[in-house]
């Protein structure tokens, strides 16, 4: 279907504003952690482990999610955790945007070896599978995060 200006329009269907919703709702979860988060996602409590989620027999209802194997609140540190997996999200997202511009650009302007050669170069990175990179710089980098 075409509008006034020759362009498709396209409805907005309910996946896309299920999606949005569910990302701002981790968004504000991730923005308000330490104010919604029902204990301390580092706080361990031994005679508290393994607990089973709510609809478990068995289950706490202190800790809705259960604890893991050190008495941690799983829940407490699901949300706890939004916050770096949204930094990691936003740093990576931009540093790619910023990076792949400017290759671009330089490639555009210098036109010639310039040009084959990050070409090459791209090429050469689009060809490692995600995973094995992934391991890559796990080896290289360690897994330490920072401590925020």
């Amino acid at each position: 279907m075409l509008d006034g200006r020759g362009s498709v329009k396209r409805k907005l269907g309910p996946r896309l504003w299920l999606s949005g919703l569910w990302l701002g709702l981790m968004a504000a979860l991730a923005l308000l952690a330490p104010l919604i988060a029902p204990h301390d996602p580092l706080a361990q409590d031994l005679f508290a482990g393994r607990l089973p989620p709510f609809w478990v027999s068995g289950s706490d209802p202190a800790y809705l999610l259960g604890t893991d194997s050190l008495g941690r609140d799983v829940l407490s540190r699901m949300i706890h955790g939004a916050r770096i997996a949204f930094s990691v999200a936003l740093v990576a997202g931009l540093a790619t945007a910023f990076v792949g511009s400017l290759l671009g650009l330089l490639a555009g302007y210098m036109r010639g070896w310039v040009d084959i050669v990050i070409s090459r170069l791209v090429e050469i990175w689009m060809a490692f599978p995600p995973v094995l990179f992934a391991i890559l710089l796990i080896a290289v980098l360690g897994t330490s995060s920072p401590s925020w």
